[in-house]
């Protein structure tokens, strides 16, 4: 992890007489994840627009009724995006203007799986429901503050570490924590040194892991 540390001389902080040193630590804590969120839809084409998105919705409202028996409750989806498209011909010669063909009607929801080993049974009766568009699956913690706290902690004792040995190597002590910042945490990309496997009909998922990291910056006086 990358670090910056900054020792002060006494003779040169008039108003700090006992120097300070600033470290920076990080703490990383690696958990399978326990919910999911994927983008799920319908796309449809029709010569005509308003049947496009009659087709379209009697499709959804099929999607819908799946999701409330696969017992995803009603403020785990929202709409991402709806469309209507017009598709376009192809041109004869180079003089023709194309002309509108059809139109396609798309439909397309944030699906939120807290149950994480029916992600794949989801997805699955969703496909067979009439579902033809399933975008990037998101993995992640439905509480994932318990994680954090240990990345805070070990960020911290990581800190510590690091201003303990560059005080001995400057034959300082340390005094007292003058400051404490932290700049923010954040959940990194999954990363699949593991993979726990969740297979449900012909839909196999694979959570993987995911790393919460947290950095903190100490600022110590220093005893001479």
């Amino acid at each position: 992890s990358g670090f910056a540390v900054f020792l002060a001389a006494t003779a040169a902080l008039a108003d700090d007489p006992e120097g300070r040193i600033t470290v920076v630590g990080t703490g990383r804590v690696a958990a399978s994840p326990d919910m999911a969120t994927v983008e799920v839809g319908v796309s449809v084409f029709n010569a005509v627009a308003s049947v496009a998105l009659r087709q379209n919705s009697a499709v959804m409202q099929t999607l819908f009724a799946e999701l409330e028996q696969a017992a995803i409750a009603v403020r785990d989806i929202q709409t991402a995006e709806i469309s209507l498209q017009p598709q376009w011909g192809q041109r004869r010669s180079g003089n023709d203007q194309p002309k509108v063909v059809g139109y396609t009607a798309s439909n397309l929801v944030r699906v939120r799986v807290r149950d994480l080993e029916s992600l794949g049974t989801v997805l699955d009766r969703l496909g067979q429901a009439g579902a033809n568009q399933i975008h990037g699956i998101r993995f992640g913690f439905q509480d994932p503050k318990p994680m954090m706290d240990e990345a805070r902690r070990a960020a911290v004792a990581d800190a510590a570490a690091k201003a303990a040995l560059y005080a001995s190597a400057a034959g300082v002590s340390l005094g007292a924590v003058l400051e404490i910042s932290e700049p923010g945490g954040r959940i990194a990309q999954p990363s699949f040194s593991r993979m726990a496997s969740m297979e449900a009909a012909d839909v196999p998922v694979a959570g993987g892991e995911l790393s919460l990291n947290a950095q903190v910056t100490l600022v110590y006086a220093l005893v001479p």
